[in-house]
């Protein structure tokens, strides 16, 4: 996932929790301990959660849990549920829809405090880095390497919708169709191939508005 890094500490140990049940059925708190670095404690209540959450069951024998329906959670849910429900990733999601938006416009939009929107947004700047990529002060935009963003933000709405259909529109979509209609020959390309030339024309076009002059 190219969100994990940008999670907060608590939706990062349960993606971790998640992650450790798809890959091994069958998992010790001391594995969870050494994998979250949180405590019995806190694994414990975030189990709880994310049985709701997701509505799986888990099966607890002395120290260790087992995933009892594995059908009910993959890494497509996962994503999209982290996505939606993840402030940072809201953030990084609402300025790349509205560049050189002001603090005021984001923190009421969000429906968070200024206070609580400057600790989100220092997350958010620190995780950017290692992806090479930087978020300026009020008002907000993202600069750095075009083409990094590019392929960054190509990934981050991927895994964050089901389909392009989702986050692409119609309208966006007939322009996209004709700017391709010069350049590839339909028929030889792959449903799969002309979807991922939609996204990054896409993300080209949307990006190009957080260049600043």
């Amino acid at each position: 996932y190219i969100f994990k890094e940008i999670l907060s500490r608590k939706h990062r140990n349960q993606l971790l929790i998640l992650e450790s049940f798809l890959e091994e059925q069958t998992v010790t708190i001391q594995q969870l301990e050494e994998k979250t670095g949180a405590t019995k404690q806190t694994i414990h209540k975030q189990i709880r959660e994310l049985e709701q959450i997701f509505s799986f069951r888990l099966k607890k024998y002395r120290n260790t849990f087992y995933l009892q329906n594995k059908e009910m959670i993959n890494y497509t849910t996962i994503s999209h549920y982290f996505y939606h429900h993840s402030i940072q990733l809201q953030l990084v999601s609402f300025i790349f829809f509205h560049p050189f938006a002001s603090t005021a416009k984001i923190a009421n939009t969000l429906e968070i405090s200024e206070t609580k929107f400057r600790n989100v947004y220092k997350q958010v700047t620190t995780a950017l880095k290692l992806y090479d990529i930087s978020l300026t002060k009020s008002p907000f935009c993202f600069v750095g390497d075009f083409n990094k963003m590019r392929q960054f933000f190509q990934v981050f709405f991927s895994e964050k919708y089901y389909t392009i259909e989702e986050y692409i529109t119609s309208d966006e979509q007939e322009i996209i169709e004709k700017i391709l209609q010069g350049f590839v020959h339909s028929t030889n390309e792959s449903s799969c191939r002309t979807q991922q030339l939609n996204s990054l024309i896409w993300v080209t076009i949307k990006l190009s508005a957080h260049l600043q002059n």
